[in-house]
């Protein structure tokens, strides 16, 4: 289905025109050639809720209400905050339609535009209808809010068991000392207990939600990159295990077997503890999971003050055999502020860290290098800026 292209916009549909003869004939190539490589446009894949890339990972799990691909471009691209209605153009645009392609269950391919015409209006108001609210046609306040709402929701859930139900212990919940690697996971419906949205006072490139642990650290290490005249943004936060297997699968599509070695499976993501951040520095416009972070200024502040404020570099250079990943200098853990101080005084890595010191650090009230760590009461739950390079 091709969305709402501007009746006056000639060009617009020769261009049109011009991508789909493209498409055939890239088919046909790949169709005559088996060792041709079909050329890859993540946002081909993203953008069309109907892609065949990962079969049927783009669609709805049996608990969410919007595919993992729409949650991701309204994520990347940040929540709606103006009106839209006939006649619209922008980005904002683009993003409604993919959501309004995902709440109705539209399965046809096609592009998406960035105008709001006809039949988009059409499908807003059957998405209004659905959620009981007014049918206007338009993306006024409340829908808005809404659709707002409705999407962090499924990017940032909420764990909804309790210690002492259904046999469920604090070991089951509390995974800030988890080891993940290559071969050691947390269950693919495991959700932080306390994710919150990342604090007003720290630069996001997208919505962003961590656990409420990490905040205040995260708050004072980015304020005092401020007092240096340093401007850090967070460029990925949590990821549920759903969103990992669509990014999983979107690299090794993109790339092959050699991707394995900048991305974790689902469930393998350090990200999915809720305590781990990617982050980048305006010296490089903020640009995410990019190599040049690593000689960046904001980059080498982080890589020599981070463990000050409990995060470690996880991924750190010449330490693939250890860690079982590529140098990533954008990926930092929160582990703890004296755990960290450890590890940074060591120069280990946090797996060779929780490996050595399971014992003491499995139980965070139990030793003296876990009490800047925040308390509050686990639940646990079933859980329903472009990018260039992988991020673990």
């Amino acid at each position: 289905m091709i969305l709402d292209i501007p009746k006056s916009d000639n060009g617009c549909k020769t261009r049109l025109l011009v991508i789909f003869v493209a498409l055939l004939l890239i088919s046909f190539t790949h169709t005559a050639t088996a060792t041709t490589i079909t050329p890859y446009s993540p946002e081909i894949d993203i953008l069309n809720a109907s892609s065949t890339m990962g079969g049927n990972l783009l669609n709805k799990s049996s608990s969410s209400i919007v595919s993992i691909n729409a949650v991701k471009v309204w994520q990347e691209n940040g929540e709606f905050t103006r009106k839209l209605k006939k006649g619209s153009k922008g980005n904002d645009v683009k993003v409604l339609q993919i959501i309004l392609k995902s709440l109705t269950d539209d399965k046809t391919r096609g592009p998406i535009t960035n105008y709001f015409g006809t039949k988009t209006e059409a499908k807003l108001r059957i998405v209004q209808s659905k959620l009981n609210l007014p049918i206007t046609g338009e993306l006024d306040l409340e829908t808005r809010t809404a659709l707002n709402n409705l999407i962090y929701k499924e990017l940032c859930p909420t764990a909804m068991r309790v210690i002492g139900q259904d046999n469920f212990v604090e070991s089951d919940f509390d995974k800030v000392f988890e080891n993940l690697n290559r071969s050691k996971a947390v269950p693919l419906d495991y959700i932080p207990q306390d994710l919150v949205r990342v604090s007003e006072k720290i630069k996001t490139v997208g919505v962003m939600c961590v656990s409420n642990r990490i905040v205040r650290h995260l708050d004072e290490m980015i304020a005092d990159a401020k007092k240096q005249k340093l401007d850090i943004a967070i460029t990925s936060s949590y990821r549920s295990a759903d969103m990992q297997k669509f990014l999983y699968s979107m690299w090794i599509n993109k790339s092959g077997a050699s991707a394995k070695a900048g991305i974790a499976e689902a469930g393998h993501s350090e990200h999915q503890l809720g305590t781990t951040i990617d982050v980048s520095g305006k010296s490089i416009s903020y640009a995410g999971v990019s190599p040049k972070f690593a000689k960046s200024k904001e980059g080498k502040w982080m890589a020599q003050n981070s463990y000050k404020y409990g995060f470690i570099m996880s991924y750190p250079d010449k330490k693939q055999k250890e860690t079982g990943y590529i140098y990533e200098p954008w990926h930092f853990r929160y582990i703890g502020v004296d755990n960290a101080n450890d590890i940074f005084t060591e120069k280990m890595t946090i797996q060779e860290f929780l490996n050595f010191s399971t014992a003491t650090t499995t139980n965070p009230t139990s030793t003296s290098s876990t009490t800047d760590l925040a308390t509050s009461t686990p639940n646990y739950a079933t859980t329903s800026t472009s990018t260039i390079l992988i991020s673990i």
